[in-house]
């Protein structure tokens, strides 16, 4: 098939703002363009991966994606249409049929003009009676006879003051919707991404055990998770949560598991650098970061091929668990600035482009004989991403197999070195250091996958350790943490994540490895906790927060099931209540003996004993606390949280997970959410 040399994918991206915003042109001191603006030079308008400017009028794919879809009555939006390239020429959009629910502030027009990639359109939600909610839609046209429309409208929601679709009082008024997931408070898990496929027996897959669990969202880590995973590699990982994601979205359409039949999604875990090591240095190398980007780039055009059965791409991305506090706690941007200073960003990102978008001949001849694999003959020409499923499909029996095929293909085939660009990629002004590094990364997730979303991880401990929970300086440390994501414009920009990602320890609250450090939480702690979320959100302009890989252990009690020693713990005591999640009070006299045989003497994080610190009230005022209050209502009020994802490889989750080591509850998690689900917490 002939590919034009130059192929433009646009995304338009509607993000809704207070009037104030759109009236100032920014929010407060945290407002993230002027940081950008000041930091970069009046002249330099980025660099491109093809100067050649004289090519001829070619095909402009118009690819339309909604951060959020839900607007409140009377509030203003700005449509923001973007390019990743230059235009050769004026292109005029023109926004039309608002269907009534959104009027124009000053024009329905706006052109993308020679030698820029954007321009804006502000609109404004009408007025609707109170407690209704109406649906609309805006379509789009073009003046550019070459244009074309993959989807030529968005479907919104306009909300009238105090709407709501749950009778919990404690129901949001935010709105912390991100595109791609539903429109109320969701709940993920861990997956090992085992499928049904892969077992002939009746082992229990991850899969398998999901269908009776059900969630909205699995999350895998995208690489090996180990130190110096620097190999170029096919993203394996990837594609099997996509399918097994895939496949429960079928199996619960089918028995209404999931509220609104929403799509689950499959959450990729990425790092680009692995801090959770101490030699991280391979990450940092020319060669890592150059197989690290490559299979970035791999992996977002798979979440964003990836769509439901509204066209809609399904997927997300959390990105580097643990770098950015790590960096920040120990001091770090300086030597990674001199680092990457030696080095030229801008040149190993065009290499990484360039291998992911050329199109090679493979021969299939070379392979080796192999009992994983059908008679395979001839060649194939494409991409990277396009070879393995092509040896998915003709060649190997497996998803393993073809990942195995597709490596000595490629080292075989010799396409690491780097040709004439095939695409004219602009990039983004990349600085070499640490900053650079990061706009490169945010750049690729919005220019491979404009409709998936993505968040960058942050923890409780970047700016010391767990001390400050309980002395009262949560926001001076949620300040801090602001500061710093400023410093390296993490939030910043016209490719800014869509979501900020926290967990909080990895292991439950009763493993030794857990309060040993101070990860025992009370209902206070858990209180200051979500009051350090919220304040960095809301300095990150009420940045949407999503809670991953959050302890999934109970307080456990004779005779509730879960008989496992070591894996309870308190968070889902806290957020689950009675009638959302149908938690019952915990009964201290009848708590498992291994919980009430901790000893927090020895600790100096604790002033305690165990069964009273567990009693000890959300304000810290009382000692008759009995976990059964329930603050998912507040969470997403408060902290703007829009998903809580369980579970980790040392931690309790939804499901029966074969490869985690912690075992399985019972059902008891699952059972909490299944209630939950009967009766969501949706947002305004």
């Amino acid at each position: 098939m002939n590919k034009p040399s130059i192929r433009v994918w646009l995304y338009l991206v509607l993000l809704v703002v207070s009037s104030q915003l759109v009236a100032c042109g920014g929010g407060d001191g945290s407002d993230s363009s002027s940081t950008s603006e000041n930091d970069s030079s009046p002249t330099d308008e980025g660099s491109s991966t093809n100067d050649d400017s004289s090519t001829e009028p070619q095909t402009v794919i118009l690819t339309l994606s909604l951060s959020s879809n839900s607007l409140t009555s009377g509030n203003s939006a700005v449509i923001t249409i973007s390019s990743a390239y230059s235009s050769s020429s004026d292109t005029i959009i023109m926004a039309t049929e608002l269907t009534g629910l959104l009027t124009f502030s000053d024009t329905n027009t706006c052109t993308i003009g020679s030698g820029s990639n954007r321009c804006t359109i502000a609109v404004l939600a009408s007025t609707i009676d109170d407690n209704t909610s109406q649906t609309g839609s805006i379509s789009f046209s073009s003046d550019d006879s070459d244009a074309i429309f993959s989807k030529t409208s968005i479907s919104f929601t306009v909300n009238g003051a105090a709407s709501s679709r749950s009778d919990d009082p404690s129901s949001s008024d935010a709105t912390a919707t991100v595109k791609g997931w539903p429109s109320y408070l969701a709940m993920g898990s861990i997956t090992d991404d085992t499928l049904i496929e892969d077992y002939t027996d009746d082992t229990v897959s991850s899969e398998k055990s999901f269908q009776s669990r059900p969630v909205n969202a699995i999350f895998k880590y995208a690489g090996s998770g180990l130190e110096g995973d620097i190999d170029l590699d096919y993203p394996y990982y990837t594609k099997k949560t996509i399918v097994e994601a895939n496949n429960l979205t079928t199996s619960y359409a089918a028995s209404g598991a999931i509220p609104d039949d929403h799509a689950v999604l499959p959450v990729m875990v990425v790092y680009m650098a692995n801090m959770s090591y101490d030699d991280y240095s391979d990450d940092f190398s020319e060669t890592g970061i150059k197989n690290k980007f490559i299979k970035l780039i791999m992996m977002a055009k798979m979440l964003e091929a990836n769509q439901d059965s509204n066209g809609d791409s399904v997927g997300s991305v959390v990105l580097n668990p643990d770098l950015l506090g790590y960096i920040q706690q120990n001091n770090l941007k300086e030597s990674l600035d001199t680092t990457l200073g030696a080095m030229d960003l801008t040149s190993i990102l065009t290499s990484a482009i360039n291998f992911s978008e050329q199109e090679t001949t493979y021969s299939y001849t070379g392979l080796a004989d192999s009992d994983h694999r059908s008679t395979c003959e001839g060649s194939f020409t494409g991409n990277v991403n396009e070879l393995y499923d092509d040896l998915y499909s003709v060649c190997s029996w497996g998803y393993w197999n073809a990942k195995e095929d597709w490596a000595s293909l490629v080292d075989a085939n010799g396409v690491v070195t780097d040709p004439s660009p095939v695409t004219n990629y602009t990039l983004p002004i990349i600085t070499n250091d640490l900053k650079g590094w990061i706009v490169m990364t945010n750049w690729v997730m919005k220019t491979f996958a404009p409709d998936v979303s993505f968040g960058w991880q942050e923890n409780l401990w970047a700016s010391g350790g767990t001390e400050w929970l309980r002395d009262g300086t949560e926001s001076s440390k949620a300040t801090s943490v602001v500061d710093f994501l400023d410093e390296l414009a993490v939030f910043d920009g016209d490719d800014q994540p869509d979501f900020i990602a926290f967990d909080r320890y990895e292991f439950d609250d009763f493993n030794s490895s857990a309060y040993s450090i101070g990860y025992l939480f009370n209902a206070q702690d858990w209180t200051t906790f979500f009051s350090y979320v919220g304040e960095i959100s809301r300095q990150l302009d009420n940045k949407p927060v999503m809670l991953w890989q959050m302890p999934g252990g109970h307080i456990q009690e004779d005779g509730d099931g879960d008989d496992r020693g070591a894996y309870g713990g308190t968070f889902p005591n806290f957020m689950f209540s009675a009638d959302h999640g149908g938690t019952s009070a915990v009964d201290f006299d009848n708590v498992n003996s291994y919980i009430s045989e901790i000893d927090l003497a020895t600790y100096s994080s604790y002033t305690q004993a165990i069964i009273p610190y567990l009693q000890v009230t959300p304000d810290g005022t009382g000692s008759d606390y009995t976990w059964n209050e329930g603050y998912l209502g507040s969470a997403v009020t408060d902290a703007n949280v829009f998903s809580i994802l369980f579970g980790g490889g040392n931690t309790t989750g939804v499901a029966a997970i074969p490869i985690v080591s912690v075992g399985d509850d019972g059902g008891w998690l699952s059972d909490k959410v299944i209630n939950y689900f009967t009766d969501p917490i949706y947002f305004e």
